[in-house]
C-alpha cells in the first residue's frame, strides 16, 4: 500500500538514503526508521529537518514529491517530478 509520510514539526529529523531505495528516517531518542520509497506517496517535512542530497534525489528518481512545511505547518515549497 502506497501511503504519505509525515515528520513531526517538533522533532529534529535527519533524513538519507538508505542502499538507494529506503529513506532513513532518524532523529535524537529515536529509533532510526526505513520507508520504502516505492511505498510512498509523497513526504511531508519541516523545514528544519536536515535532508541529504541522496535522499532528495532518490524521492525525484522514484516519483515521491517532498513538501516542506514551516512551523505553522504551512507549506513553503515542494520538489516537482516531471513526467518522462
Amino acid at each position: 500500500m502506497i501511503r504519505p509520510l509525515y515528520l513531526e514539526t517538533s522533532v529534529e529529523w535527519t533524513v538519507a538514503l538508505d542502499d538507494g531505495i529506503a529513506l532513513s528516517i532518524s532523529a535524537p531518542d529515536r529509533t532510526r526508521r526505513l520507508f520504502p520509497l516505492a511505498r510512498l506517496s509523497r513526504v511531508v517535512s519541516p523545514e528544519k529537518a536536515k535532508w541529504t542530497t541522496p535522499a532528495l534525489v532518490g524521492c525525484l528518481r522514484h516519483g515521491v514529491p517532498v513538501v516542506f512545511h514551516d512551523n505553522k505547518g504551512d507549506p513553503w515549497g515542494a520538489t516537482i517530478i516531471l513526467a518522462g
